[in-house]
């Protein structure tokens, strides 16, 4: 034991703490040291072994690697990186210095009695340990400052003040980002400072008189978004979320003028919409009159300098937020004047014109919706919301024709997607020419097949409409003349297999045919997937021997792959 205590005292030294940590986790190591962060430390077989104190306590170990050197292992995140942190370089300056927790000599541990210690303490003794101690750690001291402010308004404003500058500061420093990176622990640790700094800033401004609690919630929240620059990736986010409610608390007891506290919430709630401050729009639910009555206001002045928005042009948050909260007020107060005139001015997006539409349907205004719904197909080309709202409004106006033009442009535009035949199936209907659209359908679809331009997507999509005419004989038909997507197939096999098992067998056996080959996991429990429905439909079809030669071919082919024979053992296909 004692030769290996003097092999580690040989090893572990400064310098070679230093070597092995680097000049950064080194140097933040020393002040863990210095600042006694390093709790118990013990010799247990030529190992050290220690907890160090940080966000939660770590436990550590360094021992001789057995070639001249010493490695450590940490429970930090840097630590499971296998990396030297910086409470390893703390646990190793200690044995360097000769701290080492004694052990008990019998029973449990004595429980230190710290009202004793304190009780046996000379008011001198205890002004000095509590010296030391804030010198040592500095939120102690931060605490002794925030429990004793001062009484005089003035001071303890500019106390509190500057309580919040420090929390800015701090903030600032956190960053989701990387969290599980190299300095994963320090992010943690300055996330922890944080949190509790603002636990004893929010405990002391819920004794503050309400006008100072909004003029100090109003000053965070102004100076972390100057800060902030509107990325909710750090503290200062953090840090709005808890001084937002006190902000609303000192408003809902009357502190603030209206104007100026309506102004916030627009600014703010826009600069951040995604963040803490996307929390406003709840609070305006429950705000008192005067504060709805200012909003309204000042929302209308704000609306009506905003320039009319024309097809495409690009909006903000800023007047998304002014015009969703003023269309509400508006339906509430029955207003559909003013409604259309907010729906009118912007009409940048899809979603826009298609609210216009409605609100001109709501108002009997029909002629207007026709025109404009024709412009935002020019404009919003391939946008299905607006086609489909024009097609419906064409077949309302009685032009039919237009409406079935429009739908068979659609469908040869996307011929391979469920979608392009789905809006022409449900357009021809509507129009009362199912079965002429249906044909068409079609013999576009073969045209492509037999031209050989996508086979492979003409023959599916064929099989897909067919399948949804119900029409398995020909869909059948047509699958089996060449490849096919293999969902299609599994979609016909299973509507025909009361009718057909057989056919059903042969179009599963394709794809089955294809996953066999192939290696690993997933083509191994698809092929097994596969096995049992193809064993499902020959059973059906009455060829039970058939399935069981093919089995156990598979099984003697495929013997030297365990994993699927084992797959195929627990789903009893033998």
């Amino acid at each position: 034991m004692s030769r290996e205590h003097d092999n580690l005292k040989e090893l572990i030294t400064r310098q070679n703490l230093r070597k092995e940590a680097g000049d950064v986790y080194f140097k933040r190591g020393l002040d863990y040291f210095k600042a006694g962060q390093v709790q118990t430390l013990h010799l247990n077989d030529g190992r050290i072994e220690g907890k160090v104190a940080g966000s939660r306590f770590y436990h550590c170990s360094i021992e001789s690697d057995g070639n001249g050197w010493f490695s450590g292992e940490c429970s930090c995140p840097l630590g499971d990186d296998g990396e030297f942190c910086k409470h390893l370089v703390a646990l190793g300056l200690a044995f360097i210095e000769g701290f080492e927790t004694p052990q008990p000599t019998s029973g449990k541990r004595s429980k230190f009695d710290l009202a004793a210690f304190l009780k046996a303490q000379s008011k001198e003794e205890l002004m000095t340990l509590l010296s030391e101690a804030a010198k040592l750690h500095p939120d102690l001291l931060e605490f002794f400052r925030m429990s004793y402010l001062p009484d005089d308004p003035d001071s303890l404003r500019r106390e509190l003040l500057q309580k919040i500058d420090h929390l800015l500061e701090l903030a600032e420093e956190c960053s989701y980002v990387d969290c599980y990176g190299d300095e994963g622990d320090e992010i943690d640790e300055n996330f922890e400072q944080l949190r509790q700094e603002l636990g004893q800033l929010t405990q002391t401004m819920k004794r503050v008189p309400s006008s100072l609690m909004l003029e100090l919630a109003e000053y965070a929240i102004k100076e972390a978004l100057k800060r902030e620059g509107g990325d909710d990736e750090n503290g200062l986010d953090e840090l709005i979320g808890e001084l937002l409610p006190f902000y609303f608390d000192a408003v809902t007891k009357g502190a603030g003028k209206p104007l100026e506290i309506v102004e916030n919430m627009i600014e703010w709630e826009a600069a951040n919409p995604w963040g803490a401050l996307g929390k406003i729009g709840r609070y305006f639910m429950d705000a008192p009159q005067r504060i709805v009555n200012a909003w309204e206001k000042i929302a209308q002045r704000q609306w009506k300098e905003m320039p009319e928005l024309p097809m495409g042009a690009r909006t903000s948050h800023k007047r998304e937020l002014i015009e969703k909260r003023l269309l509400q007020r508006t339906r509430i107060n029955c207003d559909k004047e003013l409604e259309l005139k907010i729906l009118q001015k912007n009409q940048s997006s899809p979603e826009q014109v298609l609210a216009l539409s409605r609100q001109l349907f709501r108002l009997d205004r029909y002629d207007e919706i026709l025109p404009l719904l024709q412009k935002a197909h020019d404009h919003f080309k391939g946008d299905h919301d607006i086609l489909n709202a024009l097609v419906n409004e064409l077949i309302r106006c009685d032009r039919k024709e237009e409406a079935l033009a429009l739908a068979w442009n659609c469908f040869e535009r996307y011929p391979d997607c469920r979608y392009g035949y789905e809006f022409l199936r449900s357009t021809a209907r509507y129009c009362h020419k199912s079965k002429v659209y249906l044909a068409k359908a079609l013999d576009f679809l073969r045209n492509r097949l037999a031209s050989g331009d996508q086979a492979i997507s003409a023959r599916t999509e064929m099989v897909n409409i067919l399948i949804g005419e119900k029409d398995y004989p020909q869909a059948l038909e047509v699958a089996e003349g060449g490849l096919c997507a293999h969902q299609t197939l599994y979609c016909l096999a299973d509507a025909i297999a009361e009718t057909r098992p057989e056919a059903s067998a042969r179009l599963i056996k394709r794809p089955l045919d294809q996953y066999l080959p192939q290696v690993g996991d997933r083509f191994y429990a698809e092929s097994v997937r596969l096995l049992k429905l193809y064993q499902k439909y020959l059973t059906a079809a009455g060829e039970r021997e058939r399935f069981q030669q093919e089995i156990l071919a598979i099984r003697l082919q495929y013997k030297p792959r365990r994993k699927f024979i084992g797959m195929l053992d627990k789903e009893g296909l033998k």
